[in-house]
């Protein structure tokens, strides 16, 4: 006799040395649908070859990560959340990310490290921690 399994979503986490890889919230996937509706079908090609944590990146902690980097950075208006397309952030869990950014504030620009956690149903930020980053 077979199981039956109930529709559950269940988190798929691989370590790979430091890196964890983890699924997508459903709910999330549910928000970035609604809120790119109306994208032209080139934007949503596009949007399909960017990673979960890039996509939580930009449609959930960005917003939110210049108004925390303003308190601290004096004129910050803008913000990227990844450094580079070689290095985007990373889901550590299915509401959690972490990578590298840059801010533009009154002396010029700042990089950071930083981790975001998004509320899986709602799409609000409850979490952004960040750290500048070292020159080296």
């Amino acid at each position: 006799m077979k199981e039956k399994l109930l529709p559950t979503i269940f988190l798929l986490a691989l370590f790979i040395g430091d890196d964890v890889i983890a699924e997508l919230a459903a709910p999330l996937q549910e928000h970035i649908k609604q809120e790119t509706k109306a994208y032209s079908a080139t934007e949503k090609t596009m949007l399909q070859q960017w990673s979960d944590g890039k996509l939580i990146s930009e449609f959930f902690c960005q917003k939110h990560a210049l108004q925390v980097l303003s308190k601290t950075y004096e004129g910050a208006d803008r913000v990227f959340m990844s450094l580079s397309d070689d290095d985007p952030p990373t889901l550590i869990t299915e509401t959690r990310i972490k990578g590298n950014g840059s801010a533009r504030y009154k002396d010029g620009w700042v990089d950071f490290t930083y981790e975001c956690e998004i509320d899986k149903n709602s799409g609000k930020v409850t979490d952004f921690t960040f750290a500048e980053s070292t020159k080296q």
